[in-house]
């Protein structure tokens, strides 16, 4: 953009405090009359939510989906960490990161409604594994194919393979996962329940970035070959793709209503 730093986390501050006042605004509201006493009525609904991280956490399967699942958020901020980083390893002017980003817009805005159609038809179980699977192929592709591959001074096109790969397995893995956590949840507090998705996949990406942000400062050393950081990305969509829908199948969930 060519405004500097200060100015765009500026703006970007700016709009997140907009959005911030808004919501503080809108959920002051009191519910509808009906939906108050439909929570009244209901008797599998909680009296009280002081223990409802407790029996959320007591939950072996939905831990379990949360520890798979947070490999999709770590994952996905690699667009942010990795991805910025191999730009500049391989040369690229800092140009090429608009293009990214501005790719990544452009396929969530026209490709996300035809994913979640798709997702719909073939199931939960099929999306989550193929969703992980496009992931980490997109790892793969930066691991395993060599900047030159696609041909000389044609780098970005293996840069923006993997970046569609991975945009691809969120779109795919995250609504599906969102869409699953009122039915593990039941009549329980599903809000702790989305809390604790959440608060795993930002565990990940906490101790993830970490290991990664090493790993990519020590690739291509005599202990370290180039590779490792994103074949450390790999495994965990690997086994989650090779899991979660395993889980999610025998959990029973998927005979749930919404």
């Amino acid at each position: 953009m060519g405004l500097g730093f200060a100015t765009v986390a500026g703006f970007g501050a700016l709009f997140f405090i907009a959005i911030g006042l808004f919501l503080a605004a809108a959920l002051r509201r009191p519910a509808p009359e009906s939906y108050s006493r439909d929570r009244s009525e209901s008797p599998a609904q909680p009296k009280h939510q002081s223990g409802s991280l407790r029996r959320c956490l007591a939950d072996r399967k939905f831990v379990a989906f949360c520890a798979l699942h947070a490999s999709d958020l770590l994952a996905y901020n690699q667009l942010y960490l990795a991805i910025p980083l191999e730009l500049q390893r391989t040369g690229m002017p800092t140009q090429w990161l608009g293009l990214v980003f501005a790719w990544i817009s452009v396929l969530t805005l026209g490709l996300q409604l035809p994913v979640a159609w798709i997702a719909a038809r073939i199931g939960a179980a099929a999306t989550l594994r193929c969703g992980y699977f496009s992931s980490a192929l997109g790892f793969g592709v930066l691991a395993f194919l060599p900047a030159s591959a696609f041909g000389e001074q044609t780098g970005p096109i293996r840069i923006l393979c993997a970046v569609t790969l991975l945009a691809l397995g969120h779109m795919s893995v995250h609504p599906t996962a969102l869409s699953l956590v009122p039915k593990f949840a039941g009549h329980r507090a599903t809000g702790s329940y989305f809390g604790l998705l959440a608060s795993c996949g930002g565990l990940a990406v906490l101790v993830g970035n970490m290991l990664v942000g090493w790993l990519l400062a020590q690739a291509g050393q005599d202990l370290i070959p180039g590779f490792l950081p994103w074949l450390f990305l790999m495994l965990p969509l690997g086994l989650a793709a090779w899991l979660a829908a395993l889980l999610v199948r025998r959990s029973g969930v998927l005979a749930q209503g919404a």
